[in-house]
Protein backbone atom coordinates (compact mmCIF):
# COMPACT_ATOMS: atom_id res chain seq x y z
CA UNK A 1 0.00 0.00 0.00
CA UNK A 2 3.07 2.04 0.34
CA UNK A 3 4.33 2.03 -3.31
CA UNK A 4 3.70 4.68 -5.54
CA UNK A 5 2.91 2.37 -8.42
CA UNK A 6 0.27 0.48 -6.13
CA UNK A 7 -2.76 -1.68 -8.01
CA UNK A 8 -5.49 1.03 -7.55
CA UNK A 9 -8.16 -2.44 -7.59
CA UNK A 10 -6.10 -3.86 -4.33
CA UNK A 11 -5.87 -0.96 -2.52
CA UNK A 12 -9.73 -0.64 -3.16
CA UNK A 13 -10.34 -3.81 -2.11
CA UNK A 14 -8.78 -3.45 1.12
CA UNK A 15 -10.69 0.00 1.65
CA UNK A 16 -14.02 -1.62 1.32
CA UNK A 17 -13.28 -4.62 2.54
CA UNK A 18 -11.48 -4.70 5.57
CA UNK A 19 -11.65 -1.15 5.78
CA UNK A 20 -7.79 -0.71 5.70
CA UNK A 21 -6.45 3.04 5.52
CA UNK A 22 -4.78 2.94 2.57
CA UNK A 23 -4.38 7.04 2.84
CA UNK A 24 -2.27 7.22 6.03
CA UNK A 25 1.44 6.73 5.38
CA UNK A 26 1.84 3.96 8.84
CA UNK A 27 -1.06 2.57 8.83
CA UNK A 28 -1.60 -0.55 11.07
CA UNK A 29 -4.05 -3.52 10.32
CA UNK A 30 -6.88 -3.48 13.04
CA UNK A 31 -9.12 -6.24 11.49
CA UNK A 32 -7.61 -9.37 12.05
CA UNK A 33 -11.42 -10.94 12.46
CA UNK A 34 -11.78 -10.81 8.69
CA UNK A 35 -11.39 -13.89 7.02
CA UNK A 36 -9.85 -11.82 3.83
CA UNK A 37 -6.06 -12.15 5.91
CA UNK A 38 -6.58 -15.90 4.72
CA UNK A 39 -7.02 -15.31 1.40
CA UNK A 40 -4.03 -13.11 1.38
CA UNK A 41 -2.18 -15.59 2.23
CA UNK A 42 -0.99 -13.87 5.80
CA UNK A 43 0.74 -16.59 7.64
CA UNK A 44 1.71 -14.39 10.67
CA UNK A 45 0.16 -11.31 12.63
CA UNK A 46 2.81 -9.23 14.40
CA UNK A 47 1.45 -7.56 17.73
CA UNK A 48 2.20 -4.86 20.45
CA UNK A 49 2.89 -6.90 23.82
CA UNK A 50 0.18 -8.53 25.64
CA UNK A 51 -2.28 -8.30 22.27
CA UNK A 52 -5.17 -10.14 22.37
CA UNK A 53 -6.73 -11.51 19.10
CA UNK A 54 -9.45 -13.11 20.26
CA UNK A 55 -9.66 -16.68 18.26
CA UNK A 56 -7.30 -18.39 20.14
CA UNK A 57 -8.26 -21.94 17.61
CA UNK A 58 -7.26 -19.42 14.74
CA UNK A 59 -4.50 -17.36 15.92
CA UNK A 60 -1.86 -19.64 17.60
CA UNK A 61 0.63 -17.71 19.72
CA UNK A 62 4.42 -18.81 18.82
CA UNK A 63 6.34 -16.15 20.04
CA UNK A 64 5.91 -13.49 23.08
CA UNK A 65 8.63 -11.56 24.23
CA UNK A 66 9.28 -7.89 25.70
CA UNK A 67 8.95 -6.86 22.03
CA UNK A 68 5.84 -8.34 21.41
CA UNK A 69 3.96 -11.27 19.98
CA UNK A 70 3.70 -13.24 16.84
CA UNK A 71 0.47 -15.14 15.87
CA UNK A 72 0.34 -18.02 13.27
CA UNK A 73 -2.78 -17.72 11.50
CA UNK A 74 -3.54 -21.57 11.19
CA UNK A 75 -6.33 -21.30 8.29
CA UNK A 76 -4.66 -19.40 5.98
CA UNK A 77 -4.59 -20.23 2.20
CA UNK A 78 -2.10 -21.13 -0.17
CA UNK A 79 -1.02 -18.31 -3.09
CA UNK A 80 -2.73 -20.59 -5.47
CA UNK A 81 -5.75 -23.21 -4.99
CA UNK A 82 -8.61 -24.32 -6.95
CA UNK A 83 -12.01 -23.57 -6.32
CA UNK A 84 -14.71 -25.63 -6.62
CA UNK A 85 -17.40 -23.51 -6.99
CA UNK A 86 -17.82 -19.85 -9.52
CA UNK A 87 -20.00 -17.31 -9.21
CA UNK A 88 -20.55 -15.41 -12.19
CA UNK A 89 -22.22 -11.71 -11.78
CA UNK A 90 -21.55 -9.46 -14.65
CA UNK A 91 -23.67 -6.14 -12.77
CA UNK A 92 -21.17 -3.88 -10.82
CA UNK A 93 -22.96 -2.95 -7.87
CA UNK A 94 -24.98 -6.88 -7.69
CA UNK A 95 -20.65 -7.92 -7.80
CA UNK A 96 -19.60 -5.46 -4.98
CA UNK A 97 -22.51 -6.70 -3.05
CA UNK A 98 -21.18 -10.17 -3.35
CA UNK A 99 -17.83 -9.27 -2.68
CA UNK A 100 -18.64 -7.34 0.52
CA UNK A 101 -20.31 -9.75 1.91
CA UNK A 102 -17.90 -13.07 0.47
CA UNK A 103 -16.04 -15.61 2.91
CA UNK A 104 -16.23 -18.85 1.36
CA UNK A 105 -12.57 -17.86 -0.14
CA UNK A 106 -11.66 -21.50 -0.29
CA UNK A 107 -14.41 -22.51 -2.29
CA UNK A 108 -15.99 -19.76 -4.08
CA UNK A 109 -13.96 -17.40 -6.85
CA UNK A 110 -16.38 -14.53 -7.75
CA UNK A 111 -16.09 -13.45 -11.61
CA UNK A 112 -17.56 -10.61 -13.34
CA UNK A 113 -16.74 -12.17 -16.64
CA UNK A 114 -15.41 -15.66 -17.64
CA UNK A 115 -14.43 -16.04 -21.48
CA UNK A 116 -14.84 -20.04 -21.77
CA UNK A 117 -13.80 -22.01 -25.41
CA UNK A 118 -16.82 -24.80 -24.87
CA UNK A 119 -20.22 -25.35 -23.79
CA UNK A 120 -18.68 -28.16 -21.50
CA UNK A 121 -16.05 -25.57 -19.76
CA UNK A 122 -18.84 -23.30 -18.90
CA UNK A 123 -20.85 -25.97 -17.52
CA UNK A 124 -17.85 -27.70 -15.54
CA UNK A 125 -17.38 -24.40 -14.33
CA UNK A 126 -20.65 -22.57 -13.24
CA UNK A 127 -23.01 -25.58 -12.71
CA UNK A 128 -23.83 -26.81 -9.03
CA UNK A 129 -22.38 -29.76 -7.83
CA UNK A 130 -22.56 -32.18 -4.87
CA UNK A 131 -20.12 -31.68 -2.13
CA UNK A 132 -19.21 -35.19 -2.79
CA UNK A 133 -18.04 -34.34 -6.26
CA UNK A 134 -14.27 -34.82 -6.70
CA UNK A 135 -12.36 -31.20 -6.58
CA UNK A 136 -9.01 -30.70 -7.99
CA UNK A 137 -5.94 -31.07 -6.54
CA UNK A 138 -3.26 -28.39 -6.77
CA UNK A 139 0.20 -28.88 -5.40
CA UNK A 140 2.85 -26.27 -5.62
CA UNK A 141 6.25 -27.61 -6.37
CA UNK A 142 8.36 -24.57 -6.32
CA UNK A 143 7.77 -20.20 -5.52
CA UNK A 144 9.56 -17.52 -5.88
CA UNK A 145 8.62 -13.55 -5.61
CA UNK A 146 7.91 -13.97 -9.93
CA UNK A 147 7.83 -17.59 -11.07
CA UNK A 148 5.35 -20.09 -9.35
CA UNK A 149 5.62 -24.20 -10.60
CA UNK A 150 2.51 -26.16 -9.96
CA UNK A 151 0.95 -28.89 -10.39
CA UNK A 152 -3.25 -29.48 -10.60
CA UNK A 153 -4.65 -32.63 -11.80
CA UNK A 154 -8.66 -31.88 -12.29
CA UNK A 155 -11.06 -34.04 -12.47
CA UNK A 156 -13.20 -31.35 -14.66
CA UNK A 157 -12.54 -27.36 -16.16
CA UNK A 158 -11.34 -25.80 -13.20
CA UNK A 159 -10.52 -22.53 -11.56
CA UNK A 160 -7.29 -21.73 -9.97
CA UNK A 161 -7.52 -18.45 -7.80
CA UNK A 162 -4.59 -16.90 -6.37
CA UNK A 163 -3.57 -13.80 -3.78
CA UNK A 164 -1.65 -12.08 -6.61
CA UNK A 165 -2.98 -8.96 -7.54
CA UNK A 166 -4.07 -8.72 -11.16
CA UNK A 167 -1.41 -6.90 -13.14
CA UNK A 168 -0.19 -7.01 -16.52
CA UNK A 169 3.26 -9.02 -17.28
CA UNK A 170 1.92 -12.25 -15.57
CA UNK A 171 2.01 -15.35 -17.63
CA UNK A 172 0.64 -18.43 -17.07
CA UNK A 173 1.47 -21.94 -19.33
CA UNK A 174 -0.08 -24.76 -18.95
CA UNK A 175 1.11 -28.15 -20.66
CA UNK A 176 3.64 -25.63 -22.93
CA UNK A 177 0.65 -23.67 -23.96
CA UNK A 178 -0.41 -20.47 -23.31
CA UNK A 179 -3.31 -20.09 -20.78
CA UNK A 180 -5.00 -16.55 -20.45
CA UNK A 181 -5.36 -14.86 -16.59
CA UNK A 182 -8.45 -13.75 -15.67
CA UNK A 183 -9.80 -11.25 -13.25
CA UNK A 184 -10.98 -13.08 -9.84
CA UNK A 185 -12.17 -11.81 -6.55
CA UNK A 186 -11.86 -8.14 -7.77
CA UNK A 187 -8.71 -7.66 -8.05
CA UNK A 188 -6.90 -10.60 -8.44
CA UNK A 189 -5.77 -13.20 -10.69
CA UNK A 190 -6.28 -17.01 -11.89
CA UNK A 191 -7.49 -19.58 -14.70
CA UNK A 192 -9.35 -22.00 -15.51
CA UNK A 193 -7.29 -25.58 -16.32
CA UNK A 194 -8.48 -28.52 -18.69
CA UNK A 195 -9.75 -31.73 -17.08
CA UNK A 196 -6.57 -33.65 -16.60
CA UNK A 197 -3.08 -33.34 -15.65
CA UNK A 198 -1.46 -29.94 -15.73
CA UNK A 199 2.07 -28.82 -15.33
CA UNK A 200 1.58 -24.95 -14.75
CA UNK A 201 3.85 -22.37 -14.59
CA UNK A 202 3.23 -19.02 -13.31
CA UNK A 203 5.82 -16.18 -14.19
CA UNK A 204 6.10 -12.47 -14.06
CA UNK A 205 7.39 -10.69 -17.35
CA UNK A 206 6.11 -7.47 -18.52
CA UNK A 207 6.78 -6.19 -21.90
CA UNK A 208 7.73 -2.71 -20.43
CA UNK A 209 10.70 -4.67 -18.48
CA UNK A 210 11.94 -5.91 -21.73
CA UNK A 211 11.30 -2.80 -23.75
CA UNK A 212 13.82 -0.90 -21.08
CA UNK A 213 16.46 -3.80 -21.53
CA UNK A 214 16.74 -3.88 -25.12
CA UNK A 215 16.51 0.19 -25.08
CA UNK A 216 19.43 -0.10 -23.09
CA UNK A 217 21.05 -2.48 -24.66
CA UNK A 218 20.72 -0.61 -27.99
CA UNK A 219 21.91 2.83 -26.38
CA UNK A 220 24.83 1.12 -25.09
CA UNK A 221 25.54 0.12 -28.19
CA UNK A 222 25.03 2.58 -29.97
CA UNK A 223 27.98 4.94 -26.90
CA UNK A 224 30.18 2.21 -27.99
CA UNK A 225 30.21 2.14 -31.63
CA UNK A 226 30.18 6.02 -31.28
CA UNK A 227 33.87 6.22 -29.77
CA UNK A 228 35.19 4.48 -32.67
CA UNK A 229 33.51 7.38 -35.50
CA UNK A 230 35.90 9.84 -36.39
CA UNK A 231 35.44 13.62 -34.98
CA UNK A 232 34.43 15.87 -37.12
CA UNK A 233 37.35 17.33 -38.97
CA UNK A 234 39.47 14.09 -37.99
CA UNK A 235 40.98 12.51 -41.32
CA UNK A 236 41.07 8.79 -41.28
CA UNK A 237 43.96 7.17 -41.41
CA UNK A 238 44.59 5.49 -45.49
CA UNK A 239 46.19 1.82 -45.06
CA UNK A 240 48.59 1.00 -47.77
CA UNK A 241 52.21 2.93 -48.91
Amino acid sequence: AHDPMANGRYLGMLRVLTGYDTEDYFPKWKNVQTQVLDYLNVKYVVTPPRADLGDPERYALVYEGRDGRIFENTTVLPRFYSTPNVILEFKNDRYLGLLQKHHDWAGTALLKSLPVKSDQERTDLLAPRSKAAPAAKLHIMSATDIDYHMLVLAPRYSMVVSSIPFWPGWKVVSNGAAIEPIHVNGAFMGFVVPPGRNDIHVWYSPLTFWGGLWVAIATAVGLALSSFAPRRGEKVPRSGG
